[in-house]
């Protein structure tokens, strides 16, 4: 949504900055390259296709498997690079407009965060832990099913689908844990980001009351707000990485949004209480104002 400013570009998943050098990324890549043709890939290994996406858009303005094979030359070209060396050069493309990105995966490890730009603007988007165990469970249900129709074509091994049930499984265990673990490596972080480069908000209140949530995110990055700004935030169909890429590179974002790239504003329902959750997460639920 908020790359759709007219001011602003909105990336896919992007998530080499958790990597010092490029050639780092470019093993994770090669693992993922390897997997697809395996029929074989790792969470890990999944969370570069938004890169490749981004890479094939930005600089040879095309997603394609052409494009895609390119992206990935590209990156052996500049292999030597720091990440945040070649995010820069990303970013001198898109100028004048200012990137937006955002990849859950940082929250995984605080290190993974170091290397954000130290003029970045953080927007730091909470939900409900009951919304946002669910929202990860109903994923892993649809991979999993996904996993069978294509194990049902013989192309996708036992021992996979056998993975894939059991992270499922584990993460209806430790789901809160996993909230926990990740609000607290970003609170972590941004209690090192000054007081006006950090935002914090619901994302209830995204969905429930659009406009006004957007008009504070503009007013928080210091940018225009009209009307007009905010219809085409209120539209993220209208991305160019709003869709599925190419084999190569399909997701880089949330899958279901991709195949059906709306948001349905009128019939959210949210958790509203606590009850029943682990003490740390109904504490930090409630410093977050739920």
């Amino acid at each position: 949504m908020i790359g759709q400013h007219p001011l602003l570009y909105g990336l896919p998943e992007f998530t080499m900055l958790r990597f010092d050098y490029v050639e780092e990324f470019i093993n994770v890549v090669n693992d993922y390259r390897i997997g697809a043709h395996q029929n074989n890939i790792s969470d890990l290994q999944l969370n570069v296709v938004g890169d490749l996406r981004a890479i094939a858009e930005v600089v040879y303005k095309d997603q394609s498997n052409t494009s895609i094979e390119l992206a990935y030359t590209f990156l052996k070209q500049h292999a030597h690079y720091r990440t945040t060396a070649f995010f820069s050069m990303l970013q001198e493309a898109i100028a004048p407009k200012r990137v937006v990105f955002k990849a859950p995966i940082y929250s995984k490890k605080i290190e993974f965060m170091k290397n954000f730009p130290s003029n970045a603007y953080f927007i730091h988007l909470v939900r409900h832990p009951k919304d946002q165990v669910q929202s990860c469970l109903k994923y892993g249900k649809l991979i999993y099913a996904q996993a069978l129709k294509i194990k049902n074509s013989n192309e996708f091994r036992e021992q996979q689908i056998h993975d894939i049930k059991k992270k499922i499984l584990l993460y209806g265990l430790n789901g809160y844990e996993a909230w926990l673990h990740a609000q607290d490596n970003i609170d972590s972080f941004l209690s090192t980001v000054s007081p006006n480069h950090k935002y914090r908000i619901r994302s209830e209140s995204v969905v429930s009351t659009p406009r006004d949530a957007l008009v504070n995110i503009c007013q928080f990055l210091k940018i225009n707000h009209d009307d007009l700004s905010i219809d085409r935030m209120l539209n993220p169909q209208t991305s160019v990485f709003a869709t599925i890429g190419p084999d190569s590179a399909p997701y880089g974002n949330d899958s279901i949004f991709l195949s059906h790239p709306t948001i349905d504003f009128d019939h959210r329902v949210f958790s509203r209480d606590l009850e029943g959750l682990p003490l740390e997460v109904k504490r930090k639920a409630e410093s977050y104002g739920y």
